[in-house]
């Protein structure tokens, strides 16, 4: 009826616009997909975990299944008894879990836990690690040992400071067939004529039948049966010429063994040993004879130490002449005793290879030192046999001009000496050589033939 007429001037229409504008729009790109990205395999978290505090690996284990399974690598991988403050808490669980004692590879255990714990728990947690490469015991123990199966030991050290002779056979017959073992050590085992009682007595059966207390929760205790372990034959008890015919078993890769003289000879001969560190505790006069232990010794040794525990300062002087007249090509000398130091540096010069000298006293240990800037050369005829400038590093400043008097002797004696580590913790290092100058290259360059 009514036509409805649009007003002049309000501009273009609609459509007139819309022509204007096309030209000029922009197209926006459309967003890509999203990709969640992968996840880290597990053996890189592994290594990254393993650089950080143990104290927090805990907390990264709740990120995530693959946090938790590196974590679970790390803790459980490297056990020290030392860092854990409910230890028979802990054996209880791992006795539960073969999961994890498949992950360790070093066991360090200090000290024996409760006696339950060390006869029920600790031989059923060894019998499940498969994969265990290194073991610290406080003491040989063939109860505890005997059920473990695999055979990739490669480092083992016990703590014990006697061994009887059963005990010694059980060691004996327990290593034969460990043929993986590269290094064996008893630090602090003696050498005693009174070998009719036991290293370290068992603990005593509990009354009650295979029955073991353990926390379940911090305040509670419960008691379950441990089923028992699958029974062994009895442990032969072979004498020291039983195994003479056995070297193809019995620790054929030896090359680091740590141990009483009796010990040392009754092992070292016929094994790749490089690393030898021996424990003497009889002087000369009750029937120590440094001779016999050394010529036990192979060829293959480089690296030579002595603790000597209160023989006197004769046992210690003797020793070591011994030592240079039967293994003149040891490379390390590493002496703790109490005899004074101008008596072993009187033997020194007769090790013509000797390249790194440790001298220490009983209950001293070597703590991290500050170098320092050598102000006063060495004498003339050091320099001569390229000593011309060395480090000396100590904990203070005090002494330093003696120190270096006497490096500067020894170097001069040993022209292979690179290290020297004196009682009092001071050490002298001989610097690398300094890079050829330009000009010494050009000369080598211009009488070289094929320059």
């Amino acid at each position: 009826m009514y036509d409805i007429r649009r007003p002049s001037g309000l501009g273009p229409s609609i459509e007139e616009h819309a022509n204007i504008v096309h030209p000029y729009r922009v197209q926006v790109p459309s967003l890509p997909t999203y990709r969640p990205t992968s996840p880290l395999p597990v053996e890189i978290l592994t290594a990254i975990l393993s650089h950080l505090p143990r104290l927090l690996v805990p907390a990264l284990a709740l990120l995530s299944r693959d946090f938790l399974c590196a974590a679970q690598t790390i803790l459980y991988g490297d056990l020290d008894m030392r860092n854990s403050r409910h230890g028979d808490a802990l054996w209880v669980f791992l006795v539960t879990r073969r999961d994890l004692t498949s992950l360790t590879h070093t066991l360090r255990v200090p000290a024996w836990p409760s006696p339950q714990a060390r006869m029920y728990l600790i031989p059923r947690v060894l019998a499940r690690m498969d994969n265990l490469r290194s073991l610290t015991l406080p003491s040989f123990d063939i109860h505890v040992v005997r059920h473990h199966s695999a055979f990739g030991l490669r480092h083992v050290e016990f703590g014990d400071t006697r061994l009887s002779w059963q005990a010694e056979a059980e060691l004996l017959t327990w290593l034969d067939g460990q043929t993986n073992i590269v290094s064996l050590r008893f630090p602090s085992l003696l050498d005693d004529g009174d070998d009719s009682s036991p290293s370290t007595p068992l603990p005593a059966t509990p009354t009650r039948s295979r029955l073991l207390s353990a926390p379940t929760t911090p305040g509670c205790l419960s008691l379950f049966p441990m089923p028992p372990l699958s029974p062994l034959p009895p442990t032969p008890t072979p004498t020291q010429e039983s195994f003479m015919h056995t070297a193809a078993t019995l620790l054929p890769n030896l090359t680091a063994l740590h141990g009483p003289p009796h010990l040392i000879i009754l092992l070292a001969p016929s094994r790749p040993l490089i690393d030898v560190s021996i424990t003497i505790s009889t002087p000369i006069y009750a029937g120590f004879c440094p001779t016999t232990t050394l010529e036990s010794l192979p060829p293959s040794v480089r690296r030579l130490k002595f603790v000597f525990k209160s023989v006197g300062k004769r046992t210690e002087e003797k020793t070591l002449h011994s030592a240079a007249i039967v293994c003149p090509h040891i490379e390390e000398l590493e002496i703790e005793g109490e005899a004074s130091e101008d008596r072993w540096r009187s033997v020194v010069p007769q090790f013509k290879s000797l390249r790194v000298l440790i001298m220490q006293k009983p209950g001293t240990k070597t703590e991290k030192q500050q170098s320092l800037d050598e102000r006063f050369p060495l004498p003339k005829r050091a320099r001569m046999r390229s000593t011309s400038s060395c480090i000396i590093s100590q904990s203070g400043h005090s002494m330093v001009l003696s120190e270096k008097a006497r490096a500067a002797r020894l170097a001069t004696a040993c022209p292979a000496l690179v290290r020297v580590v004196f009682p009092n913790g001071v050490e002298w290092r001989r610097p690398p050589p300094p890079p050829p100058s330009r000009s010494q290259i050009a000369v080598l360059s211009a009488s070289s033939p094929d320059g």
